[in-house]
């Protein structure tokens, strides 16, 4: 780790690798205030990232969430309701992908013959089928029940585990991540697409 400091000693910059980087520290600090950064991205746990006076601003690997969302202010239903894409799956990583499912029932597992091996059906199957409990805020705007796909991708190590919201009438695993595809169950299992 390089530390650069300015001719007047008032601004302090950390930097691997020609990133602005720091775990430990805020990888930019001037008087006016500093920021937290990893891999040359705002970035910082549960803590705002930029602190300028009065101002903070919060990141999670460079994506700009608002406090709730940074701080894990918010329920499963609030977090799925996020409209952007980004900002929802940060929000889900940093509430936990253990429990965002913990109250969420099972209704499927899916796992392909040949993945078997690598996904066993009861300890980690390659595709989990989930549905939500009732929301206890707004009732009246979610009246169908939300259901989550999660889904092993096999080409990747360490496993990469992926959530997808999938309409509510799916009731297994393989018609559900066919339907994400376009396809019906029997075309996806020709086209063998197992993601």
């Amino acid at each position: 780790m390089v530390s650069e400091m300015s001719r007047t000693e008032a601004i302090k910059i950390l930097r691997v690798d020609n990133h602005f980087h720091s775990e430990t520290e805020p990888a930019i600090i001037t008087p006016q205030g500093e920021m937290w950064m990893m891999n040359g991205k705002l970035h910082r746990y549960k803590k705002p990232a930029v602190t300028f006076g009065n101002t903070q601003l919060f990141y999670w690997r460079g994506i700009r969430l608002t406090e709730e969302m940074a701080k894990c202010k918010m329920n499963q239903m609030e977090i799925l309701a996020i409209k952007n894409i980004e900002q929802r799956q940060a929000s889900i990583e940093l509430f936990g992908y253990e429990r965002f499912f913990y109250t969420a029932k099972i209704l499927d597992r899916y796992t392909p013959k040949m993945f078997e091996n690598k996904y066993p059906i009861e300890e980690n199957p390659m595709y989990i089928l989930y549905v939500l409990p009732e929301p206890k805020i707004d009732a009246d705007i979610y009246n169908e029940p939300i259901k989550i796909l999660s889904m092993c991708d096999p080409s990747k190590y360490p496993i990469v585990r992926y959530a997808l919201r999938v309409p509510p009438t799916e009731k297994n695993c393989l018609n559900a991540v066919a339907s994400s595809y376009g396809l019906t169950a029997n075309e996806f299992l020709k086209e063998k697409m197992w993601v």
